[in-house]
């Protein structure tokens, strides 16, 4: 494995949509509906952008595999990762938007408080 560059995006977004395709916590954000690889795709995206940003985005030697994973005091951000958060919010419904906040104050709220990884 070798950190991803921004060159490695549409290979690792490809993985990660693949993989989104059967977790259920996507599922219950995007649902089941209409342009469903759209929408998986658009979070895999964004998720691949935040973890570049935080020199967490790994991509296998041959391509095959993707890994997204950084430390969670690791906060920096820019203008496309903001672009695709926005991107994705606006692609599902409200209500879903609403739940998936809620989700996860929940889960920050429980959460180890000191440094972690995020996978």
């Amino acid at each position: 494995m070798k950190l991803a560059s921004p060159q490695d995006e549409s290979i690792a977004v490809k993985i990660i949509a693949d993989t989104f395709e059967a977790n259920l916590s996507v599922s219950s954000v995007i649902g089941l509906g209409r342009n469903r690889k759209k929408k998986i795709s658009r979070l895999a995206s964004y998720a691949f952008i935040k973890a570049i940003n935080r020199g967490g985005a790994y991509i296998s030697d041959n391509k095959m595999g993707a890994a997204l994973c950084f430390r969670s005091n690791n906060n920096s951000s820019n203008l496309k990762e903001f672009i695709a958060e926005i991107r994705f919010t606006l692609s599902i419904p409200i209500a879903k938007v609403i739940h998936a906040l809620k989700r996860e104050a929940y889960l920050k709220k429980h959460r180890y408080q000191g440094d972690h990884f995020y996978f």
